[in-house]
């Protein structure tokens, strides 16, 4: 079994993608998770 959460260097909001490319380009994190927010995908609480 291979624990991935820690490979997750780095979260941030679906609004900060750019910079989660920029992070990646650099070779500053190994992976990003991005946090949609249920509002931008059409959800409903």
């Amino acid at each position: 079994e291979v624990n991935l959460e820690g490979f997750i260097t780095h979260e941030l909001p679906m609004s900060q993608i750019n910079q989660a490319f920029k992070l990646l380009n650099e070779g500053k994190t190994l992976r990003c998770l991005l946090h949609v927010a249920s509002s931008a995908v059409g959800l409903s609480g």
